[in-house]
């Protein structure tokens, strides 16, 4: 194994378990050890404007940094014997990597709350790979996926979770339905991410704001928290926050002027009162509109789960955008369709399309 491989090696290994690279700073410590070169030594060659004191602290992050991600105690002096003990071939293949990566990231702090589980998922690829772009490559401290209600956003959060959970340390899943309180919130998050060993928070919100980024700071943490429009106001106040409420406001707001290396992914009807205003003035906040379904995915809710159906494409083209492809929508259609007309879709068209109620749908519009 050359330097080269070990960089490699090292690098793709911190990054799948704490998500960031090395920095060219870490890298070039990383070329002294393996050289055994002294950091005088290193501070002369890279041409380091540092004091030998900065690069000294800088080393001794970076050994405690691999010992974790490793699981061994490392030092400048066994960093090279760790490494090529780990990865005893001298042609280390990407799958041996892969595998590696795969042991040290296994996620053992999760919190799952009240998720439901996803029995289908169908489209949103697109919308899945921009929200994995946004977390895993841009690193965007907070994240807001909005649209109607039975859009498909629990279960498009939930989905995208399952697929980026091991990229975190700690991931926790909250849903807001019931209206916690935002001190609830925060201190159950802080409880899982000390390890159940903080369980007395100071008075203060913005104190234990404060206890809280320290977490998202130390580990690579994601958060999700579902239904935010349960602690908005309903009526003309878009956006605005219920009274007792307005604490989340202050969260979402230190989350996002905050420099750490976790995520907060917020699911909502609406987009919470001040967003707009923090997003103008930093570059860490996304927001994804979730639009209804195409007609082909749309049709896979009938096709795949209710039974067999029947009709023209128009036909069906009629149905997926009479309901504007939303997901919910199109589930109570199929099971109404399917029992009470066998999957006649052409008769729903002409006899009950635009005047059938569906309570369900009706409740949740």
């Amino acid at each position: 194994m050359n330097l080269e491989e070990a960089l490699k090696i090292v690098d793709d290994l911190v990054f799948a378990k704490k998500g960031q690279h090395l920095s060219d700073l870490q890298k070039a410590i990383l070329q002294a050890s393996w050289e055994n070169l002294t950091y005088q030594k290193l501070l002369k060659e890279c041409k380091y404007s540092y004091e030998e004191g900065y690069i000294r602290n800088e080393a001794s992050l970076l050994w405690n940094l691999l010992s974790d991600v490793l699981g061994v105690s490392v030092s400048k002096k066994t960093f090279r014997g760790k490494l090529e003990e780990r990865f005893q071939s001298k042609e280390v293949t990407q799958s041996q990597v892969q595998e590696q990566s795969e042991q040290l990231v296994a996620t053992p702090y999760q919190d799952w709350g009240a998720a439901p589980p996803v029995s289908y998922f169908y489209g949103r690829t697109q919308a899945l790979n921009t929200l994995k772009e946004w977390i895993l490559q841009e690193k965007r401290n907070l994240i807001l996926l909005l649209g109607q209600g039975g859009i498909g956003k629990t279960t498009l959060s939930i989905k995208l979770t399952k697929e980026i959970q091991n990229h975190f340390e700690y991931v926790i899943w909250r849903s807001l339905e019931a209206s916690p309180t935002v001190e609830k919130i925060i201190a159950d998050a802080i409880k899982l991410l000390s390890n159940q060993q903080e369980t007395i928070l100071p008075e203060t919100l913005e104190e234990k704001i404060t206890r809280l980024i320290h977490y998202l700071e130390s580990s690579r943490c994601l958060l999700i928290l579902d239904n935010a429009e349960s602690i908005l106001q309903s009526s003309n106040h878009i956006g605005e926050y219920r009274e007792g409420y307005q604490g989340y406001g202050d969260l979402l707001k230190r989350i996002a002027q905050s420099s750490h290396q976790s995520c907060l992914l917020i699911t909502s009807r609406e987009k919470p009162e001040g967003i707009d205003q923090i997003a103008r003035l930093i570059q860490t906040i996304r927001t994804l509109d979730l639009d209804g379904l195409n007609v082909e995915d749309g049709q896979k809710i009938f096709t795949e789960n209710n039974g067999n159906f029947f009709g023209s494409e128009d036909e069906w083209k009629l149905v997926i955008e009479n309901y504007e492809g939303i997901p919910f929508a199109l589930e109570v259609v199929a099971v109404e369709i399917q029992d009470s007309l066998g999957g006649n879709l052409s008769r729903f068209v002409k006899e009950y399309l635009g005047k059938a109620k569906f309570t369900q749908i009706n409740n949740l519009l």
